[in-house]
Formats: C-alpha cells, sequence, structure tokens
C-alpha cells in the first residue's frame, strides 16, 4: 500500500510537467505585432539605476543588481528555498530547505560606466551577482543567433528553445561581447566576467525580492506589495494562451520582471529531489538528494491554471531529449519554456583575489604561521619512546648520521590563543606520528574557529534585529501608560465624585505598566551595552543591512527603521560615554517622541522615586 502511495504522489507530480502535446491544451493565438524599437524590445520599463550591455544588431542586455549582505568573500547568505507547504504527492520536489547564496564582484570591479549605479554606503558590506532584468526576448535572440534585427514581436520571450541552443547562444553572445566590449563587464584581477544560467539559489533568490526581513520569508511563498494579488506580478491563467511581451507586469522589490509565469525558465544545473537527514540531538535537516536527474525548470508559465505552479519556489523537472513523431529524438523544446541570463565571473580569477581568499580563511580560522615561537620556553626532556609499529618501520642510522632533535616540553600559555599554543608543541616534537596527528588537530582547530566567526557574524545580526524589536515593545507599553491615564483623566470628567479607591486602582495599574517599562528599559540597555562591545565596522555593516531590509514605506517599516537609528545612536553614545549614563529618560525621547507621552512618563517617574525615597 505504501509503494503505491508514493507511485501515484510521483505520477500526479510528473503531470504537472509540461508535455510535447501541450499545445492541444491551449492552441496559439496568432497575432500581428507591430513594429518596435530595440529599446521595446529589450526594456519597455526603463529604469535609471538600470545596467546595460551592448548586444549584435544595436540590442541591449539589461541587469539588474541582486546585493548580498556578506562579510568577505567566504561569507554567504543563509535563505529559505522551496515551498512552506507542498501539495499532497509533491513533499520531494521542493520541500523547503536552507539555500546559500553569495556573488563574486564587489564594486571595485564594476566598469567606470557603471558608476553611480549602486549604493555608496554598501561599497564595504555588499558583494553582488546581475541577473536579467527580463526574459531573453526574441530580438535578443535573433541578434545573436542569427545576426539579424527582429522588431515584430521582438518584445516576446523567446521559448522553443533547447537547452543546446542556450549553451550556443551563451557562447556566440560572451564570445562577441568579449571580443569586441571587454570594457562593458566587470573584470575581476584583469579576468572579465561572462554571461550563463543563473543557478537554482542565485534565481531563486532574486526571484523572491532578494533581501527581505525574516518575519516577510517564514511561510511567504510569494511576497506582495499591500493591496496586490499574485496576477498583478505574473502571467498566467485561463485567458492567456500564448505569452505576453516582457515587463508586461509589476516587477518584483529588486525590479526584475516575469519571474512568475509568462514563460517557464531553464536554470542552471539538474533536478534533484529534497529529503531529510537526523543529526545530532535528535532534529532533522533538509537536503538535495544525490542524484541529478533532468532539466530543472523554475517560475511556471502562461499555461499554469492555479497561482501555487508559479512561486518561486516551485520546482519542475524536465527531459533532455523528447520523442518525435517520427520515432526519432530531439532535444527538449516547448512553447512556455524559455530563460534568463545572469552575469558571473569565476571564483579564484587571479592572484590577487586568491591572496585576499588566503587571507580571509587565516583571519576566519585564527591560522598562524607552523614556525615555533622564537621566545617559547622549552625543556629538555629525554626521548619519547616510539611505538613498537614505529621502531620496526625505522631504518638503521647511519654511523656518521647526526643524532635526531630530541622532543622538548612547552610552556602553555592557558589564556593564549590555542592555535598558537598548538603550534608550540607541534615545534617541540621530532616524532613524524605526533607531527601528522597535530596536523590534523591543527585543521579541525581552524575549522571550528571559522564555524565560530561566521556564527559570531550571524549572532550580531540577531542580537541586533532583537534589540529593534526590544524597543518597539518599549513604545507598546509606554502607550499602554498614557492610554489608562487618558481614561483615568475622562473618568474623573465624566464622574466629579470617582471613589477614592476607584481612582487609586486606577492609578496603580498605570504605575505597573511604567514598572514593566522601566524592566524592559533595562533589558534594552543590555542590549545596547552587549553590541558596543563588537568592532564599529562590523555593527554599521549589520545596521546597513538592516535599513535595507526594512526600506519600505508601510507603517511597520517605518518603525523599525526609526527605532534601529536610534539603537545606533545609543550604542555609540554607550562607546563614548558609557551604558550607565544612558539614562531612562534619553533612551524614551529617541524612541517615543510624542511630547504628551514623554511628560506622562517624566511625572510617573518622579513619583515613582518619590515613593521610594519614603
Amino acid at each position: 500500500m505504501l509503494k503505491q502511495t508514493v507511485v501515484l504522489s510521483l505520477l500526479a507530480g510528473l503531470l504537472l510537467l509540461p508535455c510535447t502535446g501541450e499545445a492541444a491544451l491551449k492552441p496559439a493565438r496568432k497575432t500581428t505585432a507591430a513594429a518596435l524599437s530595440p529599446a521595446d524590445c529589450c526594456n519597455p520599463r526603463p529604469a535609471s539605476d538600470d545596467i546595460e550591455l551592448p548586444m549584435p544588431c544595436g540590442m541591449t542586455m539589461v541587469l539588474r543588481p541582486v546585493a548580498i549582505p556578506v562579510s568577505g568573500f567566504l561569507g554567504d547568505k543563509q535563505f529559505p528555498m522551496g515551498l512552506s507547504s507542498t501539495e499532497e504527492g509533491r513533499s520531494l520536489y521542493e520541500k523547503q530547505m536552507a539555500a546559500h547564496i553569495s556573488a563574486p564582484f564587489r564594486q571595485e570591479n564594476l566598469p567606470a560606466a557603471w558608476s553611480g549605479k549602486l549604493p555608496a554606503d554598501e561599497k564595504d558590506a555588499y558583494c553582488y551577482y546581475f541577473i536579467g532584468k527580463y526574459e531573453i526576448t526574441r530580438a535578443q535572440w535573433a541578434a545573436v543567433m542569427e545576426g539579424k534585427e527582429v522588431t515584430e514581436g521582438g518584445n516576446l520571450p523567446v521559448s522553443d528553445i533547447s537547452w543546446y541552443d542556450l549553451q550556443e547562444f551563451f557562447r556566440k553572445y560572451n564570445e562577441w561581447l568579449l571580443s569586441s566590449h571587454v570594457d562593458a563587464v566587470p573584470r575581476i584581477d584583469n579576468v572579465p566576467a561572462f554571461l550563463r544560467l543563473p543557478t537554482e539559489a542565485e534565481w531563486e533568490f532574486a526571484a523572491r525580492g532578494g533581501n527581505l526581513p525574516p518575519e516577510v520569508q517564514v511561510d511567504n511563498d510569494f511576497v506582495l506589495d499591500e493591496g496586490r494579488v499574485v496576477e498583478d506580478y505574473a502571467i498566467f491563467g485561463s485567458r492567456y494562451d500564448a505569452p505576453m511581451p516582457v515587463g508586461s507586469r509589476m516587477a518584483n522589490t529588486l525590479g526584475v520582471y516575469d519571474m512568475a509565469g509568462n514563460v517557464a525558465e531553464f536554470v542552471q544545473g539538474g533536478f534533484r529531489f529534497t529529503i531529510s537527514d537526523t543529526v545530532a540531538g535528535g532534529g532533522h535537516v533538509r537536503r538535495l538528494h544525490g542524484a541529478e536527474g533532468g532539466l530543472l525548470v523554475k517560475g511556471g508559465s502562461f499555461l499554469a491554471t492555479d497561482e501555487k505552479d508559479v512561486y518561486p519556489g516551485k520546482r519542475v523537472e524536465v527531459q533532455m531529449f523528447q520523442k518525435q513523431a517520427d520515432g526519432s529524438f530531439l532535444p527538449y523544446s516547448t512553447r512556455s519554456l524559455g530563460a534568463r541570463v545572469v552575469l558571473a565571473s569565476i571564483n579564484v580569477p587571479g592572484m590577487k583575489r586568491a591572496m585576499s581568499i588566503l587571507k580571509e580563511e587565516e583571519q576566519l580560522s585564527g591560522a598562524v604561521a607552523s614556525a615555533p615561537e622564537p621566545s617559547a620556553q622549552v625543556e629538555e626532556q629525554p626521548d619519547v619512546q616510539a611505538a613498537p609499529e614505529a621502531q620496526q618501520a625505522a631504518p638503521e642510522k647511519d654511523a656518521g648520521a647526526k643524532p635526531a632533535s630530541r622532543d622538548r616540553l612547552v610552556s602553555i600559555d592557558l589564556s593564549g590563543d590555542p592555535l598558537r599554543e598548538l603550534e608550540k608543541i607541534y615545534g617541540a616534537t621530532s616524532s613524524p606520528f605526533v607531527k601528522s596527528n597535530l596536523d590534523q588537530f591543527r585543521d579541525l582547530l581552524k575549522d571550528v574557529n571559522a564555524s565560530l566567526t561566521r556564527e559570531r557574524d550571524a549572532n550580531l545580526l540577531s542580537s541586533l534585529r532583537s534589540a529593534v524589536y526590544k524597543a518597539d515593545s518599549l513604545s507598546n507599553i509606554a502607550f499602554r501608560c498614557y492610554q489608562l491615564n487618558y481614561v483615568l483623566k475622562d473618568v474623573k470628567k465624566k464622574i466629579p465624585n470617582l471613589p477614592a479607591a476607584k481612582e487609586k486602582q486606577m492609578k496603580e495599574q498605570i504605575l505597573e505598566h511604567y514598572r514593566n517599562l522601566e524592566i524592559s528599559t533595562n533589558f534594552y540597555r543590555l542590549s545596547v551595552k552587549e553590541i558596543a562591545e563588537y568592532p564599529p565596522k562590523d555593527v554599521a555593516n549589520k545596521i546597513l543591512q538592516l535599513r535595507k531590509e526594512y526600506a519600505g514605506d508601510d507603517r511597520l517599516n517605518t518603525n523599525f527603521r526609526n527605532n534601529l537609528e536610534a539603537f545606533a545612536e545609543h550604542v555609540e553614545f554607550a562607546r563614548t560615554q558609557g551604558t550607565a549614563r544612558l539614562t531612562n529618560s534619553m533612551v524614551w525621547k529617541r524612541i517615543m517622541p510624542a511630547k504628551e507621552m514623554l511628560s506622562l512618563l517624566n511625572e510617573l517617574e518622579k513619583e515613582i522615586h518619590k515613593k521610594k525615597g519614603r
């Protein structure tokens, strides 16, 4: 029975795949397309910060930057990939899992013509990759593959192309671009960038809108602006029987169009199932299965009938070849499947980047030189007796050979750096077996140090986010004080002879909220103290990341940014003046600027202190 259920589930998944007979489902609508300009075919929704690459025949390839907030070249960002809730029979296809994303380019690697296209404050705290603003259009395809200008229908996404066709497109375009316009692309160590298909992680991170707050990402399979629905961003449903011109719907938060619907899109790499593994402690982790199958397709198409089929986390597997009516096989293609480009680079293009990566790896792991410390205090000790197997393997000593160096006892600094102290031991032993064991232990220690450094970096961001929410809770408690006080005043107006016991009861409720506010403010101050002890540059980079994550204009984002700026000011004050001098009034004045509320809090503070004095 279990086997039957699994088979039926897999078959249900296969029914979602496009097939050679899909044309019978929705016949293509014949339209007479008007002649268009190259701009209409390549960038129908221009923006001031678009990045354009030249193409043959006067066409352009328009890109949008995808910024990744990372520390160094070895840093990456975790984000949820897949669906928070999968349909029955689809759990193996797109179960949500943790994915990681990074990018090769820094602003210093970009062409001079791109100056001003990226925010200046991201220069030291972000890396980038660049993704196509639109799906590859028919005009762009014809310019590269046929060397001719196509304007009629040129703004429609190209489809009916196979994976092999795409590889030929990238080969031809890269050769033309790098041979004729190499200065138009970024370079790392003088090695130019190149275009390719996006990886699944690159595609899905961009499709989800890039750097979004975690509370937006959790259980949110399609991020919508307020008052919007999926149909505002995606072309799908029964009223469509063919693709629409690129850019016909709204862009996502990155300014990228049509990542949902219109035509589905090939990505780099093959399809793999999502499975779960148990980990130490009884938990589990989701990962991609080891068997890589057919081609991987993302985004859904105009043929989709349900909005879930165009969610970014949806994963579809298609075959590499398809059988024709005459029995032959040709590379798979269909009228609902296209692609978009990514501008990428090799990870280690030259010596300068390689040295930067090695230096960063040393900083992450706390690695030190393997030579023994000159100042290490050593004490001569008798030779350590070798193990029997070592004695058997040891060659006979040459009569004129110099005696082997002796092992020594070193003085270990118990408060010192573990790797540095390990080097003392390494330099004080002559046994090749001990040295080999110490080499393995050194590598383990370096890995542990690197993971702890990354954990510390993640904890800093988490602590900052938590501190901002603590500031929000202070506002909420203060508002309750103000609201109760307003109610008391209103009651006293309506009931001039309000019983003293009732008035006292209401005042006590107000004072109770005030006491909670004082306690919460102390917790907030502890967060200020904790963050103030981190390196200022690290804190500034994380504050920048949060500021950009909460860039919206709605009330939540506005409040978050206000609290973030207030907290940043309090941290800077604590660094220079000390946390003890950060008074309650200073905290409240910056977080709760309403004069009436602050006036009430000052009155309550005096009343509390007066009672304590008695």
